[in-house]
This record gives C-alpha cells, sequence and structure tokens, in this order.
C-alpha cells in the first residue's frame, strides 16, 4: 500500500506524512483482505520510525523504506 503518494481525491492530503492517518490506512486494508499488507513509507517526515510503528501497531505485515526522495537538480 503506497501511503508516501498525495491522496488526489481526498484533497491532496498525505496519509504518509501524518501517524494516525497511515494506521487508519492500514486498519482499512487489512480489514478487507487476508493477503499479507505491506506499507511504503514516505522519506519527507521528521520521524520515519515514528511512522512505521505506527503502521506495525496498526496491523501492518511489512514496511518498505522509502519512496523518492525529493530534491533539488543545481547546475
Amino acid at each position: 500500500v503506497n501511503i508516501s503518494c498525495p491522496n488526489v481525491h481526498g484533497g491532496g492530503m498525505s496519509f504518509g506524512t501524518d501517524p494516525r492517518q497511515a494506521a487508519a490506512v492500514t486498519r482499512a486494508v487489512k480489514a478487507v483482505t487476508k493477503k499479507p499488507v505491506i506499507l511504503k513509507l514516505s522519506p519527507n517526515v521528521t520521524d520515519i520510525a515514528e511512522m512505521a510503528r505506527a503502521c506495525e501497531e496498526a496491523g501492518a505485515d511489512g514496511i518498505s523504506l522509502i519512496n523518492t526522495l525529493q530534491g533539488m537538480r543545481i547546475d
């Protein structure tokens, strides 16, 4: 489950930057599948461990670190 990209249908809200939202998404997905649920986290947070713990506590079977890092190009 890619929670590192914005939810374009929810006004651009990013599930991957709020541990409560990340946990809610994890619980919602776990409730509708028997397959393992792996969350792909965003690197654009101040505490990635907090995000991972929130997903783990909500029942994630695995954590994938990380999506694309934001950066800049200098010429």
